[in-house]
């Protein structure tokens, strides 16, 4: 929307139009960050796409209690001030959901949280704690993921207490 609204002075639809006509020809193609024209982007080297591979994998494992950002970092023998640049990578990607600057998660590991507290609470209120037992988590991560949860619109916070909102969300 953002890009295609540059392109106004177009007229309705015609800048849709042609960057639907890129993706159909291969010339461009559609991430969840957005568009990005083919061919372009960051090229890692094999040390970094290696690293990355790892960090993904790291979050993955690490389901609603992944390492932090400094911690992923500390644990890797090279690269590690690229790891905060290949989080934010990923993360445009896809393959990662920033919940604060510290904190990603694993895109499955935050669908999963989603259908959990779904299938927990329905429409009915909960607390951060009831959350943390749910998820079984530590309150270190249950207060950053309500917080997220609220900032995406998925849940709403009244009082000391969450509603989903955004049931129909995956």
């Amino acid at each position: 929307a953002r890009l295609t609204g540059r392109f106004a002075w177009l007229g309705a639809g015609v800048a849709d139009a042609v960057l639907q006509q890129m993706i159909r020809q291969g010339r461009a193609t559609r991430t969840p960050g957005g568009i990005a024209l083919a061919g372009h982007g960051p090229q890692l080297s094999k040390a970094e796409t290696r690293l990355l591979e790892e960090l993904i994998a790291a979050l993955r494992d690490a389901s609603w209690q992944p390492p932090t950002v400094a911690q992923l970092a500390a644990g890797t023998a090279k690269n590690q001030a690229a790891v905060p640049q290949l989080l934010q990578l990923a993360a445009a990607e896809g393959l990662l959901v920033p919940i604060t600057a510290e904190i990603y998660l694993h895109a499955e590991a935050e669908r999963a949280m989603r259908n959990t507290l779904r299938e927990g609470f329905g429409s009915a209120p909960f607390t951060v704690s009831q959350m943390r037992e749910t998820l079984a988590t530590t309150r270190k991560y249950a207060v950053p993921l309500c917080e997220y949860l609220d900032r995406v619109g998925f849940t709403r916070r009244e009082g000391d207490q969450r509603v989903i909102v955004a049931a129909d969300q995956t």
